[in-house]
């Protein structure tokens, strides 16, 4: 039996909604993300159906989106409503997510930051991690103050 990681998010930033097709793919955007279906990327969909089924219930609370991406390509996205708070505007309550819902995330964005920076620095991409920040912003190097 092949196992497969995915990784659950509550999208933090604007990501646009590729809305499915009759054959479950999801539409293809002018975004440079390619899609592809369930099946052709070798995923059981019927997996999948259980998985939305139990977040549809109630059976995984707070579950905003889930995107998945196999092969570079996204064979998958749903998004649910779900309790919400913004602290600009001291709104807390329901709300119906989509592709440009942000969201109030806190400390769960330093998992994400720390997964993209391991893996930026596996693909070389950064030398080591004692590398500034600025140097990947030499724009805004007068603002390295300290």
């Amino acid at each position: 039996m092949k196992k497969f990681l995915f990784f659950i998010f509550i999208i933090p930033y604007s990501c646009a909604q590729h809305e499915k097709s009759a054959d479950n793919k999801p539409g293809q955007l002018n975004d440079g993300i390619q899609t592809s279906t369930l099946m052709e990327a070798g995923i059981d969909e019927t997996l999948i159906n259980a998985m939305q089924d139990s977040i549809t219930d109630g059976s995984y609370h707070n579950i905003h989106s889930v995107l998945i991406l196999r092969n570079n390509k996204l064979v998958y996205e749903r998004y649910w409503p779900g309790h919400d708070e913004n602290r600009s505007t001291n709104f807390t309550g329901q709300t119906v997510h989509h592709r440009d819902s942000l969201h109030d995330i806190r400390s769960i964005t330093k998992s994400i930051t720390g997964a993209a920076v391991m893996i930026a620095l596996d693909k070389g991409n950064i030398e080591n991690l004692d590398q500034r920040l600025f140097d990947f912003f030499p724009e805004f190097s007068k603002y390295a103050t300290g």
